[in-house]
């Protein structure tokens, strides 16, 4: 009850957090039909007292130009020169933020540009929504299928194994993906000034907020992908050796932002100014006298090592004191903040890529150790999100080059905007589809139930949503129609009500189709009447044993299944078919020259099914070990032994209940019978052949002698018989007459 109600709450807090995102974007793309937008960016032109300091862009161009936007349309293109907007310099960053608070959609604007020819024009452009921009329209399309993909996939897991590690970090993953992606189209319109008369150095500090929101989103997806690498499909031993290494994948991003205290220091006034750099001085003194104790006790490398927060911030700090020291030599105070924009953009830039990197190389390369480290039931559920890590990363990564490039050289470009879009989407949903392939192709966690259970209710809930959303959506109509209601936060508060009142009467309809639809008691009985169908109509031994381990892993959901036969030739137990051993160990190399003697200690149980024996010979103790030999179950034909299965462990590592052994017992029996009627019908189809090659040795036609009538006929007393007669023509009047009976057949 206490997981349960862990679980429901760690589902309420988040997925309320994401329908407060969810409507918060949604009130944003109202508040786009009215604000207005230009569909372009532009570097800052800097101030007069900034004139003649050396930056490191070209002042007023223009960087970024979105496919189907205001700009677009008016004719701008990267690498022009803004001028003027309205008549006002694109200098004058005090007039230029008057005039960006005061524009609307569908206000027109004028800009004087500078051509890459030199050339100077008028370009005029009327501020449009941005959903009317093809970029922005597939960028929100493409984001929310891929948020919608991260949490169905993250939902799904959790739900079903709440009490495990990965699962909750695989679903902590997938809302903070799915959150960043809900996000993702503000990053072109809300996240920078855009409405086309400040430059992104004017942000507000709704702006600011933004930035660095999307900023941690970004890092907590890539810190937490790392994390459920070191933890899939088991815990790495690294972990615990090193317990604060987790603390320092989390605390390390904090270095991004090292650069922007500069900037907060250079408002200060001018006496508090001069006194920071030595306030901080001390700070790092204070710092480095603390570690220097701890040292003394535990050594410098086990000191530094087990306090990640002291050293990260030893480290900002003092980056942050020597930034601030330089600066207050530089008398210039233009020259000041040109060095503190510097340092922080390369700072902050620098350090993004440099933690992009190095931790997509660490998540690949502690998925390949675990993969290669990995047991034999353990390596098949790495080697697709593997696969899918490496392809997303190295696509995106491929991707943002192609990118790039045209930009920074001025070739053109090698993939339209719109497409690059889609592309970059496509490869950041391979990570969930792997993770989803590897869960619905070795049936992890009984995905399989998950899926119809998910589907089923959510037909029936979805109407019940339809009913309610179209009379709340009736409501809240009249509502604004009669009382001329269009506050976001209304809108929003209209959402959350919506939603604490749907999901109480979804969980109850849930709760109804799994006790209705889904339950596990009847679940046995019918997966044992179909084994017996699958097997009744096989003719092929191989085929049957085949049917039978695949049937028992789907139904048990156990990581493998092989089942051995005896052979009589060798009077010994042969491993006839496998199910669920991992594809690169090639099974027929892992089971070659495997045997069991036909007096084996591990069948010495009387019981229809158990663990292996614990004193068993050494071979016999590695084979087990080797195929993760969970539980045994004898398949017997009377008294005699003439198979047995070797099942591995349960996905959800629990052991087999009551009713599972009953159901695998019945299972046994089944299946020996199904070996022994196959023989059964295999002899009489042997015999069957045998009785018409007898036929076609008896002779069709009698050769006849003249004054003699011979005849003759065969009638076995069983199927086949060992009597045989034939006629010969020696000559027209003689006869040859062979009569043959085999005896002790």
């Amino acid at each position: 009850m206490a997981e349960a109600q862990r679980r429901n709450t760690i589902l309420a807090v988040t997925y309320s957090l994401l329908v407060v995102t969810t409507s918060w974007m949604a009130a944003r793309f109202v508040a786009w039909q009215h604000e207005g937008w230009a569909g372009f960016y532009y570097a800052p032109a800097m101030p007069e007292e900034f004139k003649g300091k050396t930056v490191l862009f070209k002042p007023g161009t223009v960087s970024s130009v979105f496919s189907g936007g205001p700009a677009e349309a008016a004719g701008l293109v990267v690498g022009d020169v803004l001028l003027t907007v309205n008549g006002v310099p694109t200098s004058d960053w005090g007039r230029l933020a008057k005039l960006d608070d005061q524009l609307r959609i569908h206000d027109e604007i004028t800009y004087q540009v500078q051509r890459k020819n030199g050339l100077r024009e008028v370009v005029r452009l009327q501020l449009s929504s941005p959903l009317r921009s093809r970029q922005i329209e597939v960028s929100t399309i493409t984001s929310l299928a891929v948020a919608v993909a991260f949490c169905v996939l993250g939902t799904i897991v959790y739900r079903r194994k709440p009490e495990d590690e990965r699962a909750l970090i695989f679903y902590l993953l997938s809302l903070a993906a799915t959150t960043l992606f809900i996000v993702r189209p503000l990053v072109y319109v809300d996240e920078f000034p855009s409405r086309g008369a400040r430059s992104p150095a004017q942000m507000t500090w709704h702006q600011v907020v933004l930035y660095f929101v999307l900023t941690v989103l970004g890092y907590l997806v890539q810190v937490l992908f790392v994390h459920l690498a070191l933890v899939f499909p088991q815990r790495r031993r690294i972990l615990e050796n090193n317990p604060q290494l987790l603390r320092w994948l989390y605390l390390t991003p904090l270095l991004t932002f090292v650069g922007f205290p500069t900037l907060v220091t250079l408002s200060l006034p001018p006496r508090v100014l001069r006194a920071a750099p030595f306030g901080f001085w001390l700070l790092v003194l204070m710092m480095v006298a603390y570690l220097a104790r701890c040292s003394t006790s535990a050594g410098w490398k086990r000191a530094l090592r087990t306090r990640p927060g002291t050293v990260l911030g030893l480290v900002a700090l003092l980056v942050i004191t020597s930034m601030d020291s330089v600066v207050m030599l530089v008398p210039s105070e233009a020259t000041r903040q040109t060095i503190a924009w510097a340092f922080g953009g390369i700072a902050f830039g620098l350090t993004y890529l440099v933690l992009f990197v190095t931790y997509s190389i660490i998540a690949c390369v502690a998925l390949y150790r675990s993969y290669r480290e990995s047991g034999i039931e353990e390596r098949k559920q790495v080697r697709w999100p593997l696969w899918g890590t490496i392809v997303s990363l190295s696509g995106v990564l491929l991707l943002k080059g192609l990118k790039a490039l045209p930009d920074w050289f001025g070739f053109q470009r090698f993939l339209p905007i719109v497409a690059a879009e889609v592309v970059e989407k496509a490869f950041y949903i391979f990570i969930p589809l792997s993770f989803a392939f590897a869960i619905l192709k070795y049936r992890l966690m009984e995905i399989d139930v998950v899926i119809r259970k998910t589907v089923t209710y959510s037909i029936v809930s979805g109407c019940v949503a339809a009913v309610y959303f179209a009379l709340a959506g009736g409501l809240g109509g009249l509502l604004i129609i009669r009382a001329d209601v269009h506050s976001t936060w209304i809108t929003v508060g209209a959402t959350l009500a919506t939603v604490a009142v749907f999901v109480p009467v979804r969980r109850r309809i849930q709760n109804i189709v799994d006790k209705r639809f889904f339950r596990r008691k009847e679940d046995l009985p019918h997966a044992l009447r179909t084994l017996h169908a699958k097997t009744t109509e096989i003719t092929d031994l191989p085929a049957l044993l085949n049917v039978v381990a695949e049937h028992l892993v789907q139904v048990l959901k156990v990581r493998n299944a092989v089942i051995f036969r005896k052979s009589l030739r060798e009077q010994t137990f042969v491993p006839a078919v496998e199910v669920g051993l991992h594809d690169r160990i090639e099974p027929t190399s892992l089971l070659k020259g495997l045997r069991f003697a036909s007096n084996t200690p591990l069948l010495a149980s009387a019981g229809v099914a158990f663990r292996p024996p614990s004193h068993l010979p050494d071979a016999e103790q590695l084979a087990v070990r080797q195929l993760g030999t969970a539980l045994l179950v004898p398949m017997r034909r009377g008294e005699e032994a003439i198979g047995f299965i070797s099942l591995g462990r349960k996905l959800s590592d629990q052991d087999f209940d009551p009713d599972e052994m009953e159901f695998l017992a019945a299972a046994a029996d089944t299946t020996a019978s199904a070996i022994y009627n196959l023989g059964l019908r295999k002899q009489a189809q042997e015999y069957q052949e045998a009785r018409e090659i007898q036929e076609r040795l008896l002779p069709k036609q009698i050769p006849q002698a003249p004054g003699l009538e011979i005849s003759g006929s065969w009638r076995p007393a069983r199927v086949v018989g060992g009597d045989y007669f034939d006629v010969f023509k020696l000559s027209d009047s003689k006869l040859g007459l062979c009569i043959g009976d085999v005896s002790g057949k």
